[in-house]
């Protein structure tokens, strides 16, 4: 354990630079413009599946104490699922959600019925008044990821 403290330490002191910078070069002027690009790894968007809609009320109680209004960025009922959504310090967006069992979907013919609308709090809060955010459940799980590529 004590090398792998002393590892980490003398790689923490080595400076880090980048290892590409792109350049915009302005068509319609012959000087070059440099502009700063936002840094982001690249992924947009992940997803962390809870298996109980308590869990989601526990999760958005301690968020609503915990979290930096600036990271805020909305909650949903898509009818099939129940969404919170935030991004961290790099912009990429984490959506916490619970799935509806498939028995309480609604269906239009052959296809389910999937919508964005705001996220009932009142009500989540209302079934789940006890709920206390104690970390992820054992059972939680990261379900997608969705990447953005600069071409």
């Amino acid at each position: 354990m004590d090398n792998t403290s002393n590892t980490l330490s003398s790689v923490n002191k080595e400076k880090v630079s980048p290892l590409l910078v792109l350049n915009e070069t302005d068509k319609n002027n012959d000087n070059i413009k440099l502009k700063s690009i936002k840094k982001e790894s690249g992924l947009y968007h992940f997803a962390i599946l809870l298996s109980e809609r308590k869990d989601l009320a526990a999760f958005l109680r301690h968020m609503q104490k915990n979290l930096d209004p600036a990271f805020y960025e909305g909650m949903a009922d898509h009818a099939v699922s129940e969404s919170i959504y935030f991004h961290d310090p790099d912009y990429n967006g984490i959506e916490v959600y619970r799935d509806r069992l498939p028995s309480q979907w609604k269906w239009n013919g052959d296809k389910v019925y999937v919508v964005s609308e705001p996220l009932d709090i009142k009500d989540l809060f209302i079934q789940n008044p006890n709920e206390k955010w104690t970390g992820l459940p054992s059972n939680t799980t990261i379900d997608m990821f969705i990447c953005m590529y600069l071409i």
